[in-house]
C-alpha cells in the first residue's frame, strides 16, 4: 500500500475511534462522570464540565480526521487529548485506581489497566505519524491532504461529511429511545 494510501487509512482510523469513543460517552453521559470521578483526577466541581467536554471535543477531532476538514487540527486536538488520557490513567494507576471503570475508546465495563495506556499509546504513535502529513488546515484551501487532492479528497470528504451525519443520527436516535423507556 502506497504512503497516500496508509497515511489516509490511518486518519480514518483515528476519527472513527473518537467519533465512537464520543458517540458511547454521550450515550452514558452520567456513567461517564462517574467514571471521571472513580480517577480521582478531575476536581468534583470540575466534573461536570470535564465529563462534558471530553466527548464534545472528542466528536470534534473525529470530525476534522474523517471530513479533512482542517485535519491537522484534529490531529493536534487528538495528541492533546490522548496525552491528557495517558497521564490521568497513569495518575489513577499509581493511586491504586486499576480496574476502575474508564470509557476509554467508547463504552464503559473496561477496566481501568496497563493494557488501556498500551491502547492510548497507540493511537498516539498514528496521530504522530499523521501530523506531518495531516494536509492544510482548511480542506478548500489545497484538499484533504498533502498529497491528496482534487477527486479523491473531495469523495473522502463526502463519505467523511456522511459518517458524521450518520454518528449524530444514530446518537439522537438512541437517546430518544432511551428517553422514552
Amino acid at each position: 500500500m502506497e504512503a497516500i494510501g496508509v497515511t489516509l487509512l490511518l486518519q480514518l482510523l483515528a476519527g472513527g475511534i473518537f467519533l465512537l469513543a464520543a458517540a458511547a460517552k454521550l450515550l452514558h453521559l452520567a456513567e461517564f462522570r462517574a467514571a471521571v470521578h472513580g480517577f480521582g483526577v478531575v476536581p468534583f466541581g470540575a466534573l461536570p464540565l470535564v465529563s462534558g467536554a471530553i466527548p464534545l471535543l472528542e466528536l470534534l477531532c473525529g470530525t476534522l480526521l474523517i471530513t479533512g476538514l482542517a485535519a491537522v487540527w484534529g490531529v493536534w486536538l487528538g495528541i492533546g487529548l490522548v496525552i491528557t488520557f495517558i497521564a490521568a490513567s497513569t495518575i489513577a494507576l499509581a493511586q491504586g485506581r486499576g480496574g476502575t471503570e474508564c470509557y476509554c475508546l467508547g463504552a464503559g465495563g473496561q477496566p481501568l489497566g496497563k493494557a488501556t495506556i498500551i491502547k492510548q499509546v497507540a493511537i498516539l504513535a498514528i496521530l504522530v505519524f499523521l501530523a506531518p502529513t495531516a494536509g492544510s488546515t482548511w480542506f478548500l484551501d489545497s484538499g484533504f491532504t498533502a498529497d491528496v487532492s482534487g477527486v479523491a479528497g473531495t469523495a473522502v470528504f463526502v463519505a467523511g461529511a456522511w459518517a458524521v451525519a450518520f454518528v449524530v443520527a444514530e446518537l439522537l436516535r438512541l437517546r430518544t429511545l432511551s428517553q422514552s423507556r
